[in-house]
């Protein structure tokens, strides 16, 4: 038994070189084989993140190219419609029957009341307005509540936020609140009062919010009257104390009171 024993001994230390070379073989195949797939999967990923890349680059290019194209669009768009605006320049078409064409070196320094005028929640402004007791209704009105006809001025804001891009004209604007509160939100705005006296309030409220350097770009003020016939000439025929909003304009006439 011992004798056998000691053969399968010999056998087995025989085989080990054997063995150890097969295991070595396989190891270093594996090895090798493992690095090769790792070699090809970074080459790969390589050249992904290379189409990625210059993806990325193309898209870029195209999105600024695009943006180009937009911005000059937009650029000559803009330049249409303000080559197109009637007050470009201070120059308004057929404007041989204005009584005065407002600009801001016609602002006279005078004693005026300023106070913040806005609905809560609105944008609100500066506002120049009237003695109370030259005129009790409007002006009163916004020094006391800072603010006139508010659910006039609600709906005028509910149609200016449908409308984005609509130009106001405020047409027998008195101290011109509704088109300082469009003016106040960025919109362009044509002030048409007859009142000199009015009209100077307009321009001190413009003076107050900043907005007098907008003038002639995207703000209009003009000294006249709104007639059915051009080239008439009109006064003031009826006027009413502690009410300038009261105010009448008719055929050229001496101005009465009938207050």
């Amino acid at each position: 038994g011992c004798c056998k024993f000691i053969h399968s001994m010999n056998k087995m230390v025989k085989l080990c070189p054997l063995l150890a070379v097969c295991f070595i073989t396989i190891v270093f195949s594996s090895y090798l084989m493992f690095y090769l797939i790792e070699q090809k999967l970074l080459k790969l990923n390589a050249q992904t993140n290379g189409l990625s890349k210059n993806m990325f680059m193309m898209h870029r290019n195209l999105t600024d190219t695009l943006n180009k194209v937009i911005r000059i669009q937009l650029q000559h768009s803009s330049d249409e419609r303000h080559n197109s605006d009637p007050w470009v320049g201070c120059a308004l078409p057929n404007s041989k029957n204005l009584i005065r064409y407002m600009l801001p070196g016609d602002l006279v320094l005078e004693p005026m009341n300023c106070t913040n005028v806005g609905l809560d929640g609105s944008i609100k402004f500066k506002m120049c307005v009237h003695k109370k007791e030259e005129d009790i209704f409007v002006s009163g009105s916004l020094l006391k509540h800072h603010i006139w006809e508010p659910h006039i001025v609600r709906r005028f804001l509910r149609v200016l936020k449908r409308f984005p891009r609509a130009v106001v004209i405020d047409i027998g604007a008195q101290l011109g609140m509704y088109g300082l509160q469009a003016a106040a939100m960025g919109r362009k705005v044509v002030f048409v009062e007859a009142s000199g006296h009015n009209v100077n309030h307009i321009l001190a409220s413009l003076g107050e919010n900043g907005m007098l350097g907008r003038v002639c770009r995207d703000l209009a003020v003009v000294r006249n009257a709104v007639a059915e016939v051009s080239g008439g000439r009109l006064a003031a025929i009826y006027t009413e104390k502690e009410n300038n909003g009261g105010t009448a304009w008719g055929d050229d006439g001496p101005p009465r009171d009938f207050a």
